[in-house]
């Protein structure tokens, strides 16, 4: 098999992770927005969990393995961030262990510079991605804020 059919045989591993964001970011809001009622919240999480975190991780893997480092990168530690999320939040609400929401602002600090820089990263690849992560980078700072707020 040569390279060239070994490069059409390969799966658009960004398409996938950006649908395992599509549906764990979805199935989030809406539960937020009261939407998706507030007793189906383990099943909310458990959608993050393997929508936002597993696709997104395999796919982040395997966008490496292509040689694709810059949507590899990404998608493996945004992978990371839902997995880490959910699995908190699972672990809170189905045992005693209730976490204070201020744990969660040094990964989202972090994931804010992150995004922040994956907007200039992005911008010569696609407008699209870029204003994904605008829109990723503001989040994570609306969030940052609120959190310090409700610490404060």
């Amino acid at each position: 098999m040569g390279v060239k059919e070994d490069l059409n045989r390969r799966i658009d591993v960004l398409a996938i992770g950006l649908f395992g964001l599509a549906v764990g970011a979805l199935t989030v809001g809406l539960a937020q927005m009261g939407v998706i009622p507030e007793v189906d919240k383990i099943g909310v999480l458990a959608i993050a969990l393997v929508f936002g975190g597993i696709v997104q991780l395999l796919a982040g893997i395997t966008d490496i393995r292509y040689n694709e480092q810059l949507g590899g990168t990404a998608l493996t530690m945004y992978g990371f961030f839902w997995l880490t999320v959910s699995t908190v939040k699972l672990v809170s609400g189905s045992t005693s262990l209730n976490f204070d929401s201020t744990l969660y602002i040094p990964i989202e600090l972090i994931y804010l510079v992150f995004s922040a820089a994956m907007i200039y990263l992005t911008a010569y690849r696609s407008v699209a991605l870029s204003l994904l992560h605008v829109i990723i980078t503001l989040t994570f700072f609306a969030s940052v804020m609120d959190r310090l707020k409700g610490s404060i």
